[in-house]
């Protein structure tokens, strides 16, 4: 289990990531060379969640294309999930609470694999005539779209891979109650339905 005392390596990290380990470090480092200055940081997983309008982001981009059915199979490949509405209420949470002060906050409600995820968009969204890919993707054959699709080849190091995170700290602390994973999903399909995303 992950909890906030445990950092990415960025030696084996994409570049996204990396960018983002490099920048809390430097939060850290700043506050600790300026007293005076406070610092919390929120460290959310994979964020989906209803958008504001009919442009999805990046991480809305997996969920759009399952929908779209622009996958013909799932590779072995799963993510943390955390919801954009409470990745906000974590941030206000965090600027308002003394107690925050100091401390990283992780916000993961928990694992889903892609194809469980297809599975639960098929069960709401199928009858409109959206049917996500629920087959399995050889891993042999993901390992070789990795060879000419650099996303794909960041990822095949993840192919089978299940991550557990902690958010206890973001539940004690910040007293936030994470929405279920399955709500999200369910939130974040129609909205991409509901404002043309998909």
């Amino acid at each position: 289990m992950w909890d906030e005392s445990h950092w990415s390596d960025p030696a084996v990290s994409d570049p996204y990531s990396k960018s983002k380990h490099y920048a809390e470090k430097a939060a850290w480092e700043f506050v600790a060379e300026n007293p005076g200055f406070e610092v919390a940081t929120i460290n959310p997983a994979f964020v989906i969640g209803p958008l504001f309008d009919a442009r999805a982001s990046e991480s809305l981009r997996v969920v759009s294309a399952l929908l779209k059915r622009e996958y013909p199979a799932m590779p072995r490949l799963g993510f943390n999930i955390v919801d954009v509405r409470d990745v906000a209420a974590a941030h206000v949470l965090a600027m308002t609470n003394p107690d925050a002060v100091g401390k990283r906050f992780i916000l993961s409600n928990g694992f889903i694999w892609a194809q469980d995820l297809a599975k639960l968009l098929n069960t709401h969204f199928a009858a409109e005539g959206y049917k996500a890919p629920t087959a399995t993707l050889p891993d042999v054959v993901f390992r070789v779209i990795g060879l000419f699709d650099p996303t794909a080849k960041a990822m095949t190091a993840l192919i089978g891979k299940e991550a557990a995170y902690s958010n206890e700290q973001v539940r004690t602390v910040l007293g936030l109650e994470l929405r279920p994973i399955e709500q999200s999903i369910i939130d974040t399909g129609r909205s991409l339905i509901d404002t043309g995303a998909v």
